[in-house]
């Protein structure tokens, strides 16, 4: 590895910056190592791309070393509760890890109720053959049968299934990361190294998938299913990204147009997404729960809600609202 002492102050650009700076990188085999400037803490990190701005000011891009994300998600722990424990396995070597849930809900929760006196509806369990309320004690699972029967199935029965994915995370085989169309995304859950003798092995990992630009393609039992998955690095971390299974994707059929576009119009297309580029994820917020909330406090207070927005018009000349498209996000770029 290049190594440099330099300590350079890192610093992201901002439109308001001027100009974008020029960006280079060095070869994934042979990235420098260098002290950074992070959070007002000079820490060491490893360098994958540096930028060159007008004035000739360097900064570089920090990649954060593996048992720093380590030291995060342990920090982390004591707030998230692992919903599974068990060993990645591929080839000869045995990784143990436990599964933290990386998504929460934000969403405003409505309940239902009776809609006479506004009181909340409870939903209770009932005995279709005894006609009468059971206690959650006395209920169970089965199988319907195509005629009707029900075969019961017991803890004891399921956890006797010859699983042998239930503690083990088995990696099929690595493919290219663009390889995994995104459709056939799941639910993510971050994977933690469990133990102190799990952090090589675990950092090995995340290293060789980062550098190659692989995934782990593996099958793993989770909430009493087996479901395909996929181990990607994720900023020094490991992510474990449940896939669909192939037939559990439907296929679209028909819905793709056949309408043709003429050069012109594609060209004023390019020119809108480029116009369009650079977008803010985290200042991205969710107007709906906001309206919702508005909506509530309004009920409450006897006072009034906001007008609803005026629905956009239908577009009736393509090139004409590509063309005025591009002059409104040039006038928004301008105004930034």
């Amino acid at each position: 590895m290049t190594d440099s002492t330099d300590a350079v102050e890192l610093r992201p650009w901002r439109r308001e910056d001027g100009p974008e700076p020029r960006v280079w990188t060095w070869p994934a085999a042979d990235p420098p190592g260098m002290r950074v400037r992070l959070g007002g803490v000079w820490r060491r990190g490893v360098v994958e791309s540096r930028m060159e701005w007008p004035d000739g000011s360097p900064s570089p891009h920090r990649v954060p070393r593996p048992r720093d994300a380590h030291q995060r998600l342990s920090a982390e722990a004591g707030t998230m509760r692992a919903s599974w424990s068990g060993t990645i396995q591929f080839g000869l070597v045995a990784l143990p890890i436990r599964l933290y849930a990386a998504t929460r809900e934000h969403a405003v929760r409505l309940h239902e109720i009776h809609i006479p006196d506004g009181s909340r509806v409870e939903h209770r369990r009932f005995c279709q053959a005894e006609n009468k309320e059971i206690s959650y004690e006395e209920t169970g699972r089965g199988f319907a049968m195509p005629d009707g029967r029900m075969v019961p199935l017991t803890e004891e029965d399921l956890s006797h299934l010859p699983l042998p994915t239930r503690k083990t995370v088995d990696v099929l085989g690595f493919v290219p990361g663009q390889d995994i169309d995104p459709i056939s995304y799941g639910k993510p859950y971050y994977a933690g190294p469990n133990g102190p003798g799990a952090e090589r092995p675990y950092a090995l990992l995340v290293e060789a998938l980062a550098r190659t630009g692989y995934v782990a393609v593996a099958k793993v039992a989770l909430r009493s299913r087996e479901r395909l998955a996929l181990l990607r690095p994720r900023h020094g971390l490991l992510v474990l990204q449940t896939l669909l299974w192939a037939d559990e994707l439907r296929d679209p059929g028909d819905l793709a147009p056949s309408a043709p576009v003429t050069d012109r119009e594609l060209q004023l297309a390019e020119v809108l997404i480029r116009e369009l580029t650079g977008i803010d994820v985290e200042a991205v917020h969710d107007e709906y729960a906001h309206a919702l909330e508005q909506l509530v406090t309004a009920k409450v207070s006897g006072g009034e809600l906001a007008a609803e927005p005026a629905e956009s018009a239908p577009v009736v000349d393509l090139m004409a609202a590509l063309e005025e498209s591009v002059r409104a996000a040039a006038r928004t770029r301008e105004n930034r």
